[in-house]
């Protein structure tokens, strides 16, 4: 099958980043130009990832299992990365579009904490399945469990360029895959190009227009509600 046009001028940008030229030939040598790129291509991916819960990668309040009086839950979607930790975005339960219960999603460490009296209830991803801090109740039972997620990026390939109508901008693409093939000692003419400095500078903007808000939420304090004895 012919690759996709998108992918063909994608390999082009990244093969004109890196030699200043791009052509990429023809026949067997086009071919094995087109599978180097997009296997750094889809390398570069984990790195990406981790570097933020990309919004061009997330899901809000999505429908994630139905509620049985069971604590663990298996995901039927596998491209779900992880869920959303924010204390303003908890997972929720349900009942006809209103909410019954809440659970705060936390690190799989934090699931129980016996030193906190206060514990509310919590819920983790771990290996595919949403595993709660306790059963769920009868009165959850049959809620929809929704939650935010953040999906993982699409593999690349000849056929389906749909990673590159997913991350925003595709210059993070190009300079994050460009970095990684150029070889810091490596001269391309007469200039040595710092992609790695290029990337920086762009992925730390990107990062910053990605965690932008108006919303200022006020910092809350300890709750010492369980504390008795004299008063002050």
């Amino acid at each position: 099958m012919a690759t996709n046009a998108r992918v063909i001028d994608f390999v082009k940008q990244i093969v004109l980043a890196q030699t200043g030229s791009a052509d990429i030939s023809t026949g067997s040598t086009q071919d094995q130009i087109i599978e180097e790129v997009i296997m750094w291509t889809n390398q570069f991916l984990p790195e990406l990832e981790t570097e933020a819960d990309w919004n061009f990668s997330r899901a809000n309040d999505l429908s994630l299992a139905t509620a049985t009086t069971a604590n663990s839950y298996a995901l039927s979607d596998d491209d779900i990365r992880k869920l959303v930790i924010n204390e303003y975005r908890p997972l929720c339960i349900r009942q006809d579009g209103s909410v019954v219960s809440t659970f705060k999603v936390v690190n799989p460490n934090n699931l129980a904490d016996p030193t906190d009296y206060g514990t509310d209830d919590r819920v983790i991803l771990a290996n595919g399945s949403l595993i709660f801090s306790r059963p769920l109740t009868s009165a959850e039972a049959g809620g929809d469990i929704t939650g935010d997620v953040i999906y993982k990026l699409p593999q690349l390939t000849t056929t389906d360029p749909t990673l590159l109508d997913t991350v925003i901008p595709a210059q993070l693409l190009v300079l994050g895959v460009v970095k990684n093939r150029v070889l810091p000692d490596q001269v391309q003419g007469s200039t040595t190009p710092s992609f790695t400095q290029k990337y920086a500078a762009l992925l730390d903007q990107c990062k910053a227009e990605n965690n932008a808000t108006s919303a200022v939420f006020a910092q809350q304090g300890d709750n010492l509600s369980f504390i008795s004895g004299v008063g002050f």
